[in-house]
């Protein structure tokens, strides 16, 4: 049984990276633009029928649901709902797959400042305990170490060096290239209901402990401890061109105080 999952997981590794090689993108994000049929086909196959079992029960009514978008506080939250491990799956899959349990549970997601996010996935490669060890080499031979704001410029305007840099990594075949308005939207409008922002885990505490009926507590997980970057102004700039949903969604999240009820339909298209 170890050695068909292990067979099935080559394939599946070999089949993303050649997507990724090709498309310079995770397929998700590629294959939202599918005709609806043909997009619920695919999701079907990669995912099957276990989706169900990432919706959590809850002591108090309906079930609740974490939409875990990579990079942004989803391992902390995972812990806390007792889960070792929480898969990045796009709230799409959830909808397409699970669409009445989707529309009856008490989903929620966080979202954070997206060019901090990039910042993180690139120390991700040099710091995090999921790192592999390709993906510290890369840490420094691409420049993520001695300059990351360089690595981030290049990053956002060079699809060679993404290329380079997420080809053939954990890192890039679980999505941490797809943006955070892919993770939560489809066709341009937000699915999940409720979303908090990354400095706001006190919020989501709270609103836990009130889904489920039970106290919560939510402990850091896999944080680095190198001290912060402060971006430029030309590098803010660049982030704000390639991800325009991105920002509107975590300023109009931000904007509430870093708890937004009500997310569902939130449109995020937006010309860059």
């Amino acid at each position: 049984m170890s050695s068909l999952r292990g067979a099935r997981t080559a394939v599946k590794h070999a089949a993303l990276d050649g997507w990724f090689a090709l498309a310079g993108a995770h397929p998700f994000a590629s294959l939202q633009a599918a005709p609806p049929r043909l997009f619920g086909a695919l999701l079907r196959a990669n995912y099957g029928s276990r989706l169900q079992a990432y919706y959590v029960a809850s002591r108090s009514g309906p079930p609740v649901l974490f939409i875990h978008v990579p990079k942004c506080g989803g391992t902390s939250v995972g812990r806390a709902l007792g889960r070792r491990h929480t898969p990045h799956v796009p709230a799409a899959a959830f909808q397409a797959l699970t669409p009445a349990l989707f529309e009856r549970a008490r989903s929620f997601a966080i979202v954070r400042d997206p060019l901090e996010r990039l910042l993180s996935i690139f120390r991700h490669f040099g710091h995090s305990i999921f790192a592999s060890a390709e993906e510290q080499r890369r840490y420094v031979d691409l420049g993520l170490k001695a300059d990351p704001q360089a690595a981030a410029r290049r990053y956002l305007t060079d699809p060679a060096f993404r290329r380079r840099l997420m080809g053939g990594t954990n890192a890039g075949r679980v999505g941490f290239t797809v943006s955070q308005a892919d993770y939560l939207s489809y066709h341009g409008r937000c699915l999940v209901k409720t979303l908090f922002t990354l400095d706001q885990m006190a919020h989501v505490e709270t609103w836990l402990a009130d889904a489920l009926g039970e106290t919560v507590a939510i402990p850091w997980v896999n944080k680095t401890k190198q001290a912060p970057v402060t971006p430029s102004a030309d590098l803010v700039a660049l982030a704000r061109a390639a991800w325009p949903a991105d920002y509107r969604l975590w300023e109009y999240v931000q904007a509430h105080g870093g708890l937004l009820e009500q997310a569902a339909g939130l449109p995020l298209n937006v010309s860059p």
